[in-house]
């Protein structure tokens, strides 16, 4: 079977793993934030939207190219979901095929490529950064990972300025796409020592402007993520819980990676793991890295892939912690190439008796096959936002922000009743978490328990004085309970904290209106709620 056959299958057989997510919904976490709620991203490609794109910092990240992938995608496909989740799966065909061709042409081992390609292809992990219309900028950037690579491989057969800036072009579209890929000029460092043995003194110097890009994309990055208040500080999170963390979601990943058990969209933060644990991640992170340090000259493939691995995660894991995830499955899309890099070369090449080569060759058949079975499976749980978080509920315990996202999928789906189990349930759980009090309290409120929904609201105002919105729905609670004045002060606060708020202030009026009691001025000369009311009209 040649290169290009195997390429074929490869391409062939991930479109039809993948095929199911055409019928797929958008989910509510973070899918309106990047589409079915973005105006930019609605009106499609535009000069204005173009613009934004390159000057945003909405959701918390400096991603252009993302931005522009998601604006083309509702040109053409509009709110079916379906068209947006077949452009991600096309993207991450062509990374697949792209990785097959990078490492053959590298290393001249057609099957070790092609089950490197395929591990990555089909790996359960990888689930999610292509079910997610969200992650797009995972796909996006692991497809321009791929194009430097190429461009890098190209270059170093024949160094020219021409070739290095096609490498630093592709680099820098990848960081505009997503700012993980800052440690892409260290992969290339270790390609330098596998598999493109340049031994030359200037190979750093060579990547300087790459490095510059890096830090360059990496501080626009902090400063986004910094202005919308995603980075928590070491008051929040001390130095010390943030090396665990990351000690433990690097043997967690490690284990995922040979046992895809526990996956799910959101893993919580555990501020204090256990120490046996945080041990034992510690021994076997040092025990692989001591391993890879001694094979560095007898197997290079094996330092190369965990340092790929290692230096891949450093921007994702925790110790500048972005977000309230202890861990996340899509942060192993690039990295895992690293270890499926150290399985492949780490068979000898030596010949064996035919049993043993028989053996051998029947276990990456049913490693991938394995993997097909575990990704089509964990595909049905991305079909729609209900499925997707009874699944993480039912997956990692004590998951508030699951909880919420389930609730607000049930309520779209016009199930009041079980919505205000699941936002109560993780009020309970968080109940310093404004979300799950406020979700909590409207949901209870359209039931009619407006006893709880007081309660429920007046935690979540303690949490966020400045929430007009929970103001007003406070306002509409207690006027539902008789508590008039009550209400117009709620009212009333709601249109202080937003003025345009338009049911705030036709419901004070309405309010004020068939209150026909006298209302004199105080001594100091100001007037109540309704007072101001009729002075601002």
């Amino acid at each position: 079977m040649g290169p290009r056959t195997v390429a074929g299958v490869l391409a062939l057989v991930t479109l039809a793993l993948y095929a199911p997510v055409l019928r797929h919904a958008f989910v509510v976490y973070d899918d309106p934030i990047y589409v079915t709620d973005n105006p930019h991203v609605r009106a499609g490609l535009t000069v204005d939207g173009t613009l934004w794109a390159f000057v945003s910092m909405e959701a918390s990240n400096w991603h252009p190219l993302t931005w522009l992938s998601h604006m083309a995608d509702f040109q053409l496909y509009g709110m079916n979901a379906g068209g947006h989740h077949a452009t991600s799966v096309v993207i991450h065909t062509a990374t697949s095929v792209l990785l097959f061709v990078l490492l053959r042409r590298m290393t001249d081992e057609l099957w070790r490529s092609a089950f490197v390609a395929a591990l990555f292809a089909w790996h359960p992990l990888h689930v999610e950064s292509v079910a997610w219309i969200a992650e797009r900028k995972d796909v996006l950037s692991g497809l321009l990972f791929a194009l430097t690579l190429l461009a890098y491989a190209r270059y170093t057969e024949r160094p020219s300025l021409g070739r290095y800036a096609c490498v630093a072009g592709l680099f820098a579209l990848g960081l505009m796409a997503k700012a993980m890929l800052v440690t892409l000029p260290v992969v290339l460092l270790l390609l330098d020592r596998w598999p493109l043995p340049r031994r030359r003194q200037q190979l750093v110097l060579e990547k300087l402007p790459l490095f510059g890009l890096a830090a360059a994309v990496a501080t626009v990055t902090y400063v986004a993520q910094s202005a919308s208040g995603a980075v928590i500080g070491l008051a929040h999170i001390p130095l010390e819980s943030r090396i665990a963390n990351a000690l433990v979601s690097l043997a967690t990943y490690l284990r995922m990676a040979f046992w895809p058990s526990g996956l799910t969209v959101f893993h919580t933060y555990d501020p204090q793991p256990a120490l046996s644990r945080v041990a034992a991640a510690g021994a076997v992170v040092t025990s692989l890295s001591i391993v890879a340090w001694l094979a560095r000259r007898r197997c290079p493939p094996i330092f190369v892939g965990w340092i790929w691995f290692l230096c891949m995660l450093v921007p994702v894991i925790g110790l500048v912690q972005a977000g309230e995830q202890g861990m996340a499955d899509r942060y192993t899309y690039l990295p895992l190439v690293g270890v499926f890099i150290m399985v492949a070369w780490s068979t000898s090449a030596k010949p064996e008796p035919p049993r043993i080569r028989v053996a051998l060759a029947l276990v990456p058949v049913l490693s991938l096959t394995g993997c097909l079975v575990l990704s089509r499976t964990q595909l049905r749980h991305w079909k729609d936002s209900v499925a997707l978080f009874e699944h993480a509920v039912e997956v990692t315990p004590n998951n508030a922000l699951a909880l919420v996202n389930l609730g607000s999928a049930l309520l779209a789906r016009g199930d009041v009743h079980a919505a205000a189990l699941r936002y109560v349930e993780a009020a309970e759980q968080r109940p310093d978490w404004f979300p799950a009090r406020f979700n909590a309290g409207v949901a209870l409120a359209a039931l009619g328990r407006d006893g709880e929904a007081a309660s429920q609201l007046e935690a979540a105002l303690r949490l966020e004085p400045g929430s007009a919105e929970a103001h007003f729905q406070l306002g509409r609670v207690l006027e539902g309970r008789g508590e008039l004045q009550g209400a117009k002060r709620r009212y009333f606060k709601t249109l202080q904290l937003a003025p345009g708020h338009p049911l705030a202030r036709q419901r004070l009026q309405a309010l004020c209106a068939s209150d026909l009691r006298p209302r004199p001025k105080a001594e100091d000369g100001s007037v109540d709620e309704c007072g101001l009311v009729e002075l601002a009209r």
